[in-house]
């Protein structure tokens, strides 16, 4: 969830993008064209309805705990009259047995922003899925699509142990749900992206 931000043009732009953990989660705030930011809090579901985070007043409220990203949004006006809410977990599309269909981007799978894997994985994946349909067309080459496919399984899994790696370094709130649910392992998950 987050809120755009009107930054003042006398204010001066130490960094462009700041993140910060949190209890609860964590924060991201960068700055966009035309004196603009974005500041998103990440969390789960749940959280952000136990926190109203929806809503502007526990926003706010949120907002004034945080030690690095209050005073950087202290002299901003919010742009909206509420927070907006957005997904942005991770998922991943098993192996398909369906004939000459893969997936690229976001469709094939999704990263935790904390990662800032998006943007180029759906660059990459789109050139790799293009040379695999490409080969797939030639019938000389074996299994193309097969072989694009397995490739997008090990980046995900990989992936997998580096989030997890992120997460693992956080250790001031371990009685936290949002950190307990990101201290567990992973190991099922890993396991069950090879099944079709």
């Amino acid at each position: 969830m987050g809120q755009f931000y009107q930054i003042p043009k006398h204010l001066p732009m130490k960094h462009e993008f700041l993140i910060e953990a949190a209890e609860q989660g964590w924060w991201y705030c960068a700055v966009l064209p035309e004196n603009k930011c974005v500041i998103t809090f990440f969390t789960d579901s749940d959280i952000a309805s136990q926190l109203r985070l929806n809503q502007s007043k526990g926003w706010n409220q949120h907002l004034a705990k945080s030690q690095s990203i209050k005073p950087f949004v202290s002299a901003m006006k919010s742009t909206e009259t509420h927070p907006w809410i957005r997904q942005a977990y991770s998922h991943f599309l098993p192996p398909t047995s369906i004939n000459n269909l893969i997936a690229v981007g976001d469709a094939a799978c999704a990263f935790d922003p904390i990662s800032s894997m998006g943007i180029g994985f759906a660059l990459s994946s789109g050139c790799h899925g293009a040379c695999a349909i490409q080969m797939h067309l030639d019938p000389d080459i074996q299994q193309p699509l097969a072989c694009y496919q397995n490739d997008i399984v090990q980046q995900f899994m990989t992936y997998m142990e580096m989030r997890q790696n992120y997460y693992q370094i956080e250790k001031r709130w371990p009685d936290s749900m949002f950190w307990k649910r990101r201290h567990q392992q992973i190991t099922e998950k890993s396991d069950s992206l090879l099944t079709p």
